[in-house]
């Protein structure tokens, strides 16, 4: 399900939202798509570039969560967020989402001309679904090789987790090795 958010954005929200876009669009080369893929995620690699806490707090605002809360219940889980360009519907494919079962909605937010910034809610009673192997990662992956939504960080944002979710994946910092290279 795509909803359009009903009611317009507080002057706040979408200062947040344009504030965060002018980064985007400021980022140095080299931070394609996948660099930017779950822009309100601060331990991904877009909080390079864009305030993720921001967009974090954004994705957690009571007025969305009652949008989604209308739609899925109760009880939600933010799996997901990106800028897009063009048609939401066209970056609305349950066939790529990792849920057991997959019931979601996205929510999306008009920024610029031709742009929304799309969040994706699923009901915590759903399960993210981590294998690799699971139809809709594998889809993901031929679609988008460069980004591993089994280590996605998922955050439940309001109600309980009814699932049994991993909510620790995603949130762990690269570490250092030693290397066998020789320099």
């Amino acid at each position: 399900m795509i909803a359009a958010l009903d009611a317009p954005l507080t002057a706040d929200a979408a200062a947040v939202l344009h504030a965060a876009w002018r980064q985007v669009v400021a980022a140095p080369a080299g931070f394609g798509p996948e660099a930017l893929a779950a822009p309100h995620n601060p331990f991904g690699r877009a909080a390079q570039v864009v305030d993720s806490w921001a967009l974090l707090d954004f994705c957690q605002s009571p007025g969305l969560l009652d949008e989604a809360e209308a739609a899925i219940g109760p009880d939600i889980v933010l799996w997901d967020s990106e800028f897009v360009h063009g048609p939401a519907a066209a970056h609305h494919d349950p066939d790529l989402w990792p849920l057991d079962p997959p019931p979601a909605m996205t929510l999306r937010a008009p920024v610029a001309d031709g742009i929304d910034y799309v969040i994706r809610y699923m009901p915590a009673t759903a399960r993210y679904n981590r294998d690799p192997t699971y139809g809709p990662n594998r889809r993901a992956a031929e679609r988008a090789p460069l980004v591993n939504f089994t280590r996605r960080p998922v955050w439940l944002v309001r109600g309980a987790d009814r699932a049994g979710n991993d909510f620790v994946t995603g949130f762990a910092s690269t570490v250092g090795q030693w290397s066998d290279a020789p320099w």
